[in-house]
Formats: C-alpha cells, sequence, structure tokens
C-alpha cells in the first residue's frame, strides 16, 4: 500500500515476532511494549507474525523505514533461523540501509550467524533492554535514514519547505 496525498512523511516499523500475538507471555509483553512504545513517538507499527508475512510486507511496501525481527521467534530452530536469513537477504537485496534491529534473548544470541550478524544494524536484548531506550534507538536510526533518502540539495529545500509557513518566502521568490 502507497499513502497518496501531501503531509509529513509517517515513520513506518515492521515488527516481524510471532509472539505479538502471545499476551501471556514475557516475549509477547516485551515486543508489545515495544510496539505501543513506538506508537507514543508517532511511529506507524505494522506487525507481521511470521517470516513469510514480514517478506510480502518488506516487498509490497517500499514505506518501511525500519525492520525489527526476533531471531529467537516460534520454534527457534534451524528452519526458522533460515527463513529470517532469507528475510534478511531480501530485504538488503532491495534496499542496502534500511536499519534492521535483530531481536533476541542474550543466551540464545550465539546462535546468529556471521551472515545474518553483517545483514542486521544492530541487537536488541528484549528481556534486558526498556521499550524507551530500544525505541530512542530505532527512533534515531529511522531518522538518520530517512535524512540519507534525498541528495543534499533535495534534502535542503525538504527542510527549509519544513520550516516555512510560506512557499514563496524562499530566497530569490
Amino acid at each position: 500500500l502507497q499513502r497518496t496525498g501531501a503531509g509529513p512523511l509517517t515513520r513506518r516499523v515492521l515488527v516481524v515476532d510471532n509472539s505479538l500475538a502471545e499476551t501471556a507471555t514475557a516475549a509477547g509483553r516485551s515486543v508489545r511494549g515495544l510496539a505501543t512504545e513506538l506508537r507514543a513517538r508517532n511511529i506507524e507499527v505494522v506487525e507481521a507474525l511470521s517470516c513469510e508475512d514480514g517478506l510480502a510486507t518488506v516487498v509490497s511496501d517500499s514505506g518501511i523505514h525500519c525492520i525489527l525481527l526476533n531471531w529467537t521467534q516460534g520454534e527457534n530452530d534451524s528452519k526458522v533461523h533460515e527463513q529470517a536469513t532469507e528475510l534478511l537477504r531480501a530485504v538488503r537485496a532491495r534496499n542496502a540501509k534500511v536499519p534492521i534491529f535483530l531481536l533476541a534473548s542474550r543466551k540464545l544470541a550465539g546462535t546468529v550467524s556471521v551472515e545474518v550478524a553483517t545483514l542486521a544494524d544492530e541487537f536488541v536484548w528484549i528481556f534486558d533492554d526498556t521499550a524507551s531506550f530500544v525505541s530512542g534507538r530505532i527512533e534515531g536510526a529511522i531518522e538518520r535514514y530517512v535524512e540519507g533518502l534525498l541528495p543534499p540539495y533535495a534534502a535542503a529545500l525538504a527542510r527549509y519547505n519544513r520550516e516555512r509557513e510560506y512557499s514563496w518566502a524562499a530566497p530569490g521568490h
């Protein structure tokens, strides 16, 4: 789905985690709390309960500014890890710069391959870090990513347009 019309750019995060559907587990509560904190920061959260759904979302929605992927979801076995790795490869094939955060617990982080570590930008220890801290890291990564989307001159014009109330206030007009 593509957004049409004028207005400020809505920051969007894709969260790929099957525990989003589980409110009775610590993992589910942690990820749900993170999603709530992101929404409180005016960041739209798109939820995917599987890697397949996450891939479909990435392919169909170019307005994703950050991806959060739970490495330890489901059975946390080699099949799930291969699906997650395929998702990461597909994202990087489409967009080399979009920030990717890998969610994991410290005890299971040793299952991350070197390839996966290079495809992801940051790790989030979902049981150790607070939702406020992690959402701040995500928000900063999104802002750096969005700032890098436009070339310097176009970015300066867009920044000027956001800061000025009237278009005729531009120098030379």
